[in-house]
């Protein structure tokens, strides 16, 4: 018999270059210039790409939920023409214990028409049914273009040294172009700065927005406002970061970053009413705003988050203002941790909204006040670069 089908692995640990060729002992496997594995095995060849970005997530979890298993954080996928033996879904099956995980035969891509062995249909999501909302890790990070010339080149050279698991794989706001090598070298060069740039982070973080203060809009005239405050904000679905098992990587991701950009301060609060797609978190009508740390007209900090933060990061000049006060006994909850000359403080040991963080926070004199009508006032005390 002879037939084509979809084929998936999904599973826990990235396949190495042994591990394919140890399943496929009988044939032949090599490493191409996309780094997917190219297979030939008796009377058929294919090839074996890492389709992590790609598969359904939804179906990727309702297999989990099958085989009693947390959300798999790896897949891969192959599509196989004109087999008559089951010798290459033996090989499948020990490739796919290889990632502590499960092989699937789809007849298409999202998993439309798949039967467990126990006869359960898998439906696929209604693509007019409205995701369900759910809370969001707003991630902010502010500090001065002095210290940081250049926070794309920063971000992406962090990535890639550091945090591999947390690279752009796009860019640009409109048109999500693929970084290549080339478009990587632009990004990261001087003429490439602008007021306004996105990066994309398919797999969690989705959209990366910078904002650079420059005396002009335009790339050919900008200049930097060396004592102002630029900022970098991006989103984590709560429960995707849950279900992978990543909160303690995001943590290290958040203070890594935070340090590399040499930040001044930096958050992470959890936010409601953000949807679900794809895995990521997309921004709805409902969805809370994160906090903005107040700047004046020429973006110098006005003082610290008037509400709780969940994850407050606090760099050296805000870590010495602080000092009295965080040698004081910390609220039961908190946790603070000096990073360095450096502080993080976590406000909670589980996510939590502001709404649940209000009893304790930290002393006025240090966050940004409001005049009768509403409007930003600097904090009392501020670090000697920001007085206003």
């Amino acid at each position: 018999m002879s037939f084509s089908a979809v084929y998936d692995l999904y599973g826990f640990s990235p396949l190495t270059l042994d591990d394919v060729s140890r399943a496929f002992a009988d044939g032949t496997v090599t490493l191409n210039a996309t780094d997917a594995f190219d297979v030939s095995f008796q009377k058929f060849s294919f090839e074996l790409f890492d389709a992590t970005d790609v598969a359904s997530s939804h179906f990727m979890r309702w297999v989990a939920e099958q085989e009693g298993s947390p959300m798999y954080t790896q897949a891969y996928r192959m599509h196989i023409e004109g087999y008559d033996t089951d010798e290459p879904w033996a090989c499948l099956t020990a490739l796919a214990s290889r990632m502590n995980g499960v092989a699937v035969t789809m007849e298409s891509g999202d998993g439309a028409g798949y039967m467990t062995d126990d006869q359960v249909e898998y439906t696929p999501p209604d693509p007019d049914t409205v995701p369900v909302k759910g809370r969001a890790l707003a991630m902010t990070w502010f500090g001065r273009l002095r210290m940081c010339e250049h926070p794309v080149a920063q971000w992406i050279r962090t990535c890639e040294e550091h945090f591999p698991d947390f690279m752009p794989d796009r860019f640009d706001y409109f048109d999500k172009r693929l970084i290549t090598d080339s478009s990587k070298a632009w990004l990261t060069s001087p003429d490439s700065r602008e007021w306004s740039a996105t990066l994309w982070h398919s797999a969690l973080l989705g959209r990366i927005q910078f904002f650079l203060p420059l005396v002009a809009k335009r790339r050919e005239s900008a200049e930097p406002l060396e004592d102002s405050l630029y900022d970098v904000s991006c989103y984590a679905l709560l429960d995707s970061v849950v279900e992978r098992g990543q909160m303690d990587r995001l943590s290290e991701f958040f203070t890594g970053m935070a340090r590399e950009l040499h930040a001044e301060v930096a958050s992470c609060e959890v936010l409601d009413g953000y949807k679900a797609k794809d895995d990521l978190a997309e921004f709805t009508t409902e969805a809370q705003r994160r906090q903005e740390i107040n700047r004046s007209r020429d973006h110098t900090l006005l003082g610290l988050f008037p509400d709780p933060v969940w994850w407050l990061w606090l760099g050296h000049d805000y870590s010495r203002l602080l000092s009295p006060w965080l040698q004081t006994p910390a609220p039961p909850s908190w946790n603070i941790n000096a990073d360095g000359d450096a502080t993080l403080i976590r406000t909670s040991p589980t996510p939590a909204r502001r709404e649940e963080l209000r009893d304790e926070w930290l002393p006025h004199e240090y966050r940004i006040r409001k005049n009768l009508f509403g409007r930003p006032r600097p904090a009392k005390t501020l670090p000697p670069w920001a007085t206003v």
